[in-house]
């Protein structure tokens, strides 16, 4: 029984390096081979035996699989292998302030360039469209999104 459960130690030990070094597979043969002669030596012994360390292997396996797995991304080589979580991004600045006034510069069908002071800035309209030259004023801005309504004429 003690060959046994060394060697299922041993298979689940190397269950683990292998997740963690990159080995192309011989250590996971290796963690079979320790894994078969374990259940074969319990079974020698006896049945019971080898039933129980064989059910043991079968839920110790897939947990040193996944203990090797959590403890992967904290090693250098799983730092290098899996990359970092994305930075959020910062939320965009609005370009222009809410009644602000300018001219199109091209027509807004809807959507087109406006000249706020020294700043260009695509902009969409709020209702028909709007010929370039227009005046319009801003009423809705929503992060980069700005929306413009066209000027009553005097």
């Amino acid at each position: 029984m003690i060959w046994s459960a060394c060697l299922l130690l041993a298979a689940a030990g190397l269950t683990i390096l292998e997740v963690l070094i990159p080995s192309f597979g011989i250590l996971a043969v290796l963690a079979a081979t320790a894994f078969g002669f374990s259940v074969v030596t319990a079974f020698r012994e006896d049945a019971t035996v080898g039933w129980v360390i064989l059910g043991a292997g079968v839920l110790l396996v897939p947990l040193a699989w996944r203990i090797g797995l959590k403890v992967l991304p904290h090693t250098p080589l799983g730092r290098r292998m899996i990359p970092a979580p994305p930075k959020p991004y910062a939320p965009l600045e609005t370009p222009v302030a809410t009644g602000a006034i300018g001219r199109a510069l091209t027509d807004l069908r809807p959507s087109g360039a406006v000249q706020f002071d020294t700043q260009r800035v695509d902009a969409m309209s709020h209702g028909p469209f709007l010929e370039k030259g227009a005046a319009v004023r801003v009423i809705h801005t929503e992060g980069s999104k700005v929306i413009v309504e066209a000027l009553p004429s005097a």
